[in-house]
């Protein structure tokens, strides 16, 4: 079975919280294979893991939302 993780702000970036329970969840269930998706705030915030991944956790995919607002071209509202 594949199992796919939406983690906001969280695993693997953040020890603790909902991070733990995640990281508890994968490595406590090692016949599920897992794909997470995180989303981040910027590189430079979440840059490194907190975590070691389980075997099972096949993918971690981030998107960096704070990346995505400063690309966004912007005009002022009149």
């Amino acid at each position: 079975m594949k199992v796919c993780i939406v983690c906001e702000g969280s695993y693997p970036y953040v020890s603790g919280g909902v991070a733990g329970w995640v990281h508890m969840m994968c490595a406590e269930n090692p016949d599920v294979e897992f794909t997470i998706w995180s989303v981040a705030t910027t590189k430079e915030d979440m840059h490194t893991y907190k975590y070691e991944l389980p075997a099972n956790v096949s993918d971690v995919h981030t998107i960096y939302i704070g990346e995505a607002f400063r690309q966004q071209k912007t005009r002022r509202v009149k």
